[in-house]
Formats: structure tokens, C-alpha cells, sequence
């Protein structure tokens, strides 16, 4: 995976391992499962979790890691701890810890050497005995990600507490699909902390989470292209606090908004849409300052209008929209603009063609209007996502990355 910064491994890094477990570089290079578990002060949870992950994972050559920001005793009991499994801690100290349990999650990504890694909580809300239901349908799909779900038919979210925690997860929820689309939209618990995916799906995407949501992180910047969903029921907490807040309310619309700006498939209709709203105001402020202000009939002042907002819309989904698949050239800019342009006669067309037919049945005459530019919209975005900025052939790299 490449690294999202230029840090370097811990020097506090440990591996603590069985003494009768002879660890050696076959045994790595075997690793089917990794399983990263990152710790802030969860003393308490720490044993009973390792020895139910013991028991659901004793016929796989897997690995524990450990990625603790802890000012307890957490890395302590868990180096104090026989395991028959390998285990590593991972101490973060300092600067490190930025990022919090995001940047754990990744820096423990990093270091796994399993084929698949899976990510669970330290505090047992997340079953440790459904980390091998997560890989075996990983194995049996040949799924990139599997997510572990609360929402899904068999799953549950009591033990995220009283209704407030629950409407407010329920609410950030829809909040991501309804802004990210693209794979977030398809999972119906993008959000949770408890999930597997493929390393070599990571392995060369700059993760950059916030607060909690490395799974919507990976859903939006790796698109894996085949994510299935296991259910399962979400435990109460067993000791110590929980560390939700308002706070961590807000870095989460930080990182939707991060995303949006950085991923160019995240929230791709609500881009378009805002590019054309922005078009139709030069349209507007154009042909008003050409009539009304510089006296030009409304037909004269009309086509230049028009054609400044075309051109306007194609330059910011060219930088904007699309920017994942801009060509260079001036050759390949040229060819986009004429598609564009006939892109856009067809949008007149279809706009056109809804609005008289709604209108010889009766239809009122807003939702004749409304009708045409809703279809027109929908049109414009298709034929610009498949043909005017289709994806780029094979092998060819877009302008700038």
C-alpha cells in the first residue's frame, strides 16, 4: 500500500510470539490472515479478546497486530500475554498518534503480511468469532472487501446505546451513500469499523482516513470491484469508555468532504449537477448584460449566452467532474469540445421532445418543464460519463496523475 506520509516504522515496534511457535520466514510468507486491531487504553478487553480470537482462529496460519495509542497498560498486557498465535504491538508515540484510530487502522494495514487483512475493535462490540466467516466468504466469492454489517438482515445495533447514538449513526449513514455514491452507496453499513479486505487491493492506494471510517475510506479511494456483506450483532461495550463525540461528529463531515474533493469518482452526479447550476447562472448573468445592459436584441444576446455557459460547463467537468480522465493535447481537447457540443444538442433534443409530448397529453405546464429538464439532466450526465469523457484506454494515464 502506498503510504499516505513519509513516516517510519516505529522504532517501538515488538513481536511477541509463543516460544514453542517457531515463527520463521515460511510461516510469513504463509500468512493467510491478518488481523489489526487498533488499542487506546482497553486493558480490560485485551485478554478475553485474544483468547476468543485464539479459539476462532486456531486452524489458520494468521497474525495478530496490535496498533496501540495507549496511555495505559495496554501494550504491556498484551506482550504479558501466552498466545499460541503470533502477535505484534505496534506502540505509536507522539506525532505518530495523529489521526487517531484512521491512521492505526492503516499503519497496522502496512505492516500485515496476510493475504487478507481483517479490522476489528479492541472493545468486543465486534465478534471476534466472525473474523473467519469474513474470510471464508472472501474465499468463497472472491470478494475484495467483505463488510461486516449492523443493518443488513441479521444484524443488529443495539449495543451502540439509546436511540440518540443509534438515529445519529443511522443519519452519517445515509449522509455518506447519499454523498459518495459510487461503492459506498451499495453497502448498507459503510460506515463500521469491522471488516476484511484484500491486501493487494490497498497496496498502492494513498489511504488517508479520519476519526473512524477507514472502511468508507477504502470503499471510495480503492474501489474494490466486488464487496459482499456478512451480518452480524453489535455487542455492548464490555469495559472502559467509549471514545464517540461530537467531536468525532464533525471530523467525520470533514472526511466526506475530503473525499469529495480528492476522489473524482466520490459524489461524480453531485459534481456534475453543481457545474451545470453554475452553468445556467453564466447563461442567465450573460444574456442579461448582453440585452438589458448592452441593448442587444434578446435572439442576439441568446446564442452567445448559451455558448459561454457550454463552454463553462465543459472546461470544470473537464477539471472538475471528470478530471480523472482528461487527455492531453490540444488535439484531445478539441475532440472533446465538439462531443460536448453534441452532447449538448441532444440534451436540447431530449428536453424538447418530453416537454411537447407532456404537453399534447394535458400535462400542467411545470411538470412538462420539470420532466424535460430531468431528462435532458440524466441524458447529459450518461453520454458525458460514457462517451464525451469515457474512461481512458488501458495503460494510458490521465493528464497530471
Amino acid at each position: 500500500m502506498k503510504p499516505a506520509t513519509t513516516e517510519k516504522p516505529s522504532k517501538l515496534e515488538h513481536t511477541v510470539i509463543d516460544r514453542q511457535d517457531r515463527f520463521t520466514l515460511e510461516t510469513c510468507m504463509a500468512i493467510v490472515l491478518s488481523v489489526v486491531v487498533p488499542t487506546r487504553n482497553e486493558r480490560e478487553n485485551i485478554g478475553p479478546l485474544i483468547q476468543r480470537l485464539e479459539a476462532a482462529l486456531s486452524d489458520l496460519p494468521c497474525e495478530l497486530i496490535f496498533v496501540d495509542d495507549s496511555d495505559d497498560e495496554t501494550p504491556g498486557v498484551i506482550r504479558g500475554l501466552r498466545s499460541s498465535l503470533p502477535v505484534r504491538v505496534i506502540e505509536r508515540q507522539g506525532e505518530e498518534r495523529r489521526g487517531g484510530l484512521a491512521t492505526a487502522v492503516v499503519a497496522g494495514i502496512e505492516r500485515a503480511r496476510g493475504e487478507y487483512v481483517c479490522v476489528l475493535d479492541a472493545d468486543l462490540q465486534h465478534p471476534p468469532e466472525r473474523v473467519v466467516t469474513l474470510l471464508h466468504q472472501a474465499q468463497r466469492t472472491g470478494a475484495d472487501m467483505v463488510v461486516a454489517t449492523r443493518y443488513g438482515a441479521g444484524g443488529d445495533l443495539d449495543g451502540l446505546g439509546g436511540w440518540a447514538r443509534q438515529a445519529a449513526s443511522h443519519l452519517c449513514k445515509w449522509l455518506a451513500q447519499a454523498l459518495l455514491l459510487d461503492r459506498v452507496r451499495t453497502v448498507t453499513d459503510p460506515l463500521g469499523g469491522f471488516f476484511l479486505v484484500r491486501r493487494a487491493l490497498v497496496h498502492d492506494v494513498a489511504l488517508r482516513p479520519m476519526g473512524y471510517r477507514t472502511a468508507m475510506e477504502i470503499l471510495a479511494r480503492a474501489r474494490p470491484a466486488k464487496v459482499v456483506e456478512v451480518p452480524y450483532e453489535l455487542s455492548p461495550r464490555q469495559a472502559g469508555r467509549s471514545k464517540a463525540s461530537l467531536r468525532q461528529g464533525l471530523v467525520f463531515l470533514l472526511h466526506l468532504f475530503r473525499l469529495l474533493r480528492e476522489v473524482p469518482q466520490a459524489g461524480r452526479a453531485w459534481k456534475f449537477a453543481f457545474v451545470g447550476a453554475l452553468g445556467a447562472l453564466v447563461n442567465l448573468g450573460l444574456l442579461f448584460l448582453l440585452s438589458a445592459t448592452a441593448g442587444l436584441p434578446r435572439g442576439a444576446a441568446w446564442l452567445p449566452a448559451v455558448e459561454a455557459s457550454v463552454l463553462h460547463n465543459f472546461i470544470w467537468h473537464q477539471t472538475f467532474t471528470w478530471r480523472d480522465r482528461r487527455e492531453a493535447g490540444a488535439g484531445a481537447w478539441l475532440r472533446r469540445a465538439t462531443t460536448f457540443h453534441l452532447s449538448v444538442a441532444g440534451t436540447v433534443a431530449i428536453n424538447g421532445t418530453l416537454f411537447g409530448l407532456l404537453s399534447i397529453v394535458g400535462a400542467p405546464l411545470i411538470l412538462a418543464g420539470l420532466a424535460g429538464i430531468a431528462g435532458a439532466a440524466v441524458f447529459n450526465f450518461v453520454v458525458g460519463d460514457r462517451w464525451v469523457f469515457k474512461p481512458l484506454r488501458a495503460g494510458k494515464q490521465p493528464l497530471g496523475a
